[in-house]
């Protein structure tokens, strides 16, 4: 069934990219992106779901402060898991 929906620029341009560099149209990768979206909530708990709510700026830079302390404690090199 043939609808309109309003996408900001900058997704478009990133749909638009995926979308060639998988060398499929516009439309086919939106669709599969949206089943797979709707597919996969429902293999989430809501409780799990719930913990990837945005955060305010404010905490995320609470949490960058505080991973730059964590980052410049550290006495041994690892590979950067962040």
């Amino acid at each position: 069934m043939p609808t309109t929906i309003h996408i900001p620029d900058r997704i478009l341009k990133k749909v638009d990219l995926r979308a060639a560099r998988l060398k499929v149209s516009r439309n086919h990768f939106i669709v599969e992106s949206i089943e797979k979206a709707l597919a996969s909530d429902d293999d989430w708990p809501r409780a799990a779901v719930e913990l990837f709510k945005p955060v305010s700026r404010a905490t995320a830079r609470a949490f960058d402060a505080s991973m730059k302390k964590v980052k410049a404690r550290r006495t041994t090199a690892r590979p950067r898991a962040f």
